[in-house]
């Protein structure tokens, strides 16, 4: 016996359309839970980014030359890291 909420869609007393109604209806409310569960991730993603951006920009304003002889840093070791690899 099935004492689940979600119906037995492989029962053999239902017909073949019956189970495809049922199976379309479940298929449609799963799609439009993980349509809502990905928009929520994206824009707590967004809000993350910009937050981040907010901080990055603070840290430069505040501290220029030391983001600056960072950047220099960071680009002096990828230019080194691809020249070995000629």
């Amino acid at each position: 016996m099935n004492t689940s909420t979600t119906p037995d869609v492989l029962a053999p007393r239902r017909t073949t359309p019956e189970n495809l109604a049922v199976i379309k209806e479940s298929l449609s409310e799963v799609a439009v839970n993980e349509k809502e569960r990905m928009q929520g991730a994206l824009a707590r993603g967004k809000e993350r980014l910009v937050r981040a951006e907010d901080r990055f920009e603070n840290y430069v304003r505040e501290k220029p030359v030391q983001s600056l002889l960072i950047a220099a840093g960071a680009g002096l070791a990828i230019g080194w890291l691809l020249g070995r690899r000629r």
